[in-house]
């Protein structure tokens, strides 16, 4: 909802600064960046979502375990699903129509921040495992 309503209203800032044919090109540029970089990533989001059919089977089984802490080493396995969290958004917020989403879902996918972003949730993750 929030999204929303910052859409709305940079919209009505915008329509008034550039005018209508200058905000119509710039909603198709910041569509188009977020699509090259969904694209870029593609091959990685494909990767990570074949990783994560293994990733489920195995996690089911130890997951049914009581006794059953992870590792660091069974969290970076988890990799992939972190990734997916990340790309998914960025397709929805990129497909949703407006500039201000469409920044914040190319933002998403650019590889430096994704990546950093992966990095950092794993990190973390692997910190409460280890408490």
């Amino acid at each position: 909802m929030i999204l929303g309503v910052v859409e709305v209203w940079s919209i009505g800032q915008l329509h008034g600064v550039l005018g209508t044919p200058r905000l119509v090109g710039l909603y198709v540029a910041t569509t188009a960046l977020g699509a090259v970089f969904l694209y870029i990533q593609l091959p990685a989001f494909r990767e990570a979502m074949n990783a994560m059919k293994n990733i489920e089977k195995k996690w089911k089984k130890k997951l049914n375990d009581p006794e059953f802490k992870p590792t660091a080493e069974d969290i970076q396995k988890l990799k992939p699903m972190v990734f997916v969290g990340v790309y998914f958004p960025a397709l929805v917020l990129i497909a949703i129509p407006g500039i201000v989403s469409d920044v914040i879902g190319t933002l998403l996918v650019f590889p430096v921040i994704s990546n950093w972003y992966v990095e950092h949730k794993m990190n973390k993750a692997m910190k409460n495992a280890a408490q």
